[in-house]
């Protein structure tokens, strides 16, 4: 969801090879992405639905849902909703992923969500947020990873 370009997507399908992805993102953006798909030679593999994340997402189940960089462009409740849309689109046993400046303990996703506040008035989404958002639901958390450049990959993964 906000797939962009599909980077994350086509590293994930050269790794599995049994792999099939759905992108989902504004049709200017899925552009550049099939250009991307074509240069890997993985057409037959990947799946292009355009759309805007406020009006309607992809139908389904999917074992992996990712949301690179997506939550902190909206303000809270917008946010809250896409988060919540994004765990009923993860399988029963799938897995939800969450990219972003999430730790605010980095110095440099402190200062990213300073800049959000300031030019947007708009929250960053931490850490803390998402583990308050799933207490109620079926995601559990898995896993952090710390990456570079601030960022952080939040992994969870739906359970019965």
């Amino acid at each position: 969801i906000g797939s962009g370009w599909g980077i994350f997507s086509i590293i994930f399908a050269k790794k599995w090879r049994n792999l099939k992805c759905t992108l989902f993102d504004f049709a200017n953006v899925l552009e550049g992405a099939k250009k991307m798909i074509q240069e890997h030679n993985m057409e037959p593999r990947f799946n292009l639905i355009s759309g805007n994340w406020n009006q309607d997402l992809p139908n389904g189940q999917f074992d992996v849902v990712v949301l690179s960089n997506a939550l902190h462009e909206e303000k809270g409740d917008i946010a809250k909703k896409l988060f919540h849309k994004s765990i009923d689109l993860v399988a029963q046993d799938g897995l939800l992923m969450v990219i972003g400046f999430l730790d605010i303990n980095d110095p440099i996703a402190s200062i990213f969500s300073m800049n959000l506040q300031v030019e947007l008035g708009s929250d960053n989404t931490t850490l803390d947020w998402i583990r308050e958002e799933i207490k109620e639901t079926s995601i559990r958390e898995k896993q952090i990873v710390r990456l570079s450049g601030g960022k952080s990959l939040w992994l969870g993964e739906k359970n019965k």
